[in-house]
């Protein structure tokens, strides 16, 4: 298995996020996502070219901006983030996770 693309992790992301009441620290949320997506350590040790990163934290942490940009997502404090009311909404319609094609849609905007 390789590392899901951070247009791949915004579902599991989502997914994760609805389930929670508050906001969630970002350290909690990486590794609830990459057991979600089923990575192994030797993946979750992968960094990125410039060796400042692990590539699954950084591919969330794109998968999270693309949530905020479609306003779906918001960090109310430093290294937190929560859902936002259309957010849930979504979670609400896709509670097993959002089809690919939602995800790709997310990401454009």
């Amino acid at each position: 298995m390789s590392i899901p693309s951070y247009v791949q992790m915004i579902s599991p992301l989502l997914q994760f996020l609805g389930h929670q009441t508050t906001s969630v620290p970002t350290i909690l949320i990486h590794e609830e996502v990459a057991q979600l997506v089923g990575l192994t350590e030797e993946e979750k040790t992968q960094l990125l070219p410039s060796k400042t990163q692990q590539v699954y934290k950084n591919r969330i942490g794109w998968a999270h901006d693309a949530l905020k940009r479609a306003k779906l997502s918001s960090s109310p404090k430093r290294g937190e983030w929560q859902l936002t009311e259309e957010g849930r909404k979504l979670h609400t319609k896709f509670p097993d996770g959002l089809p690919l094609e939602e995800c790709k849609k997310i990401s454009l905007t």
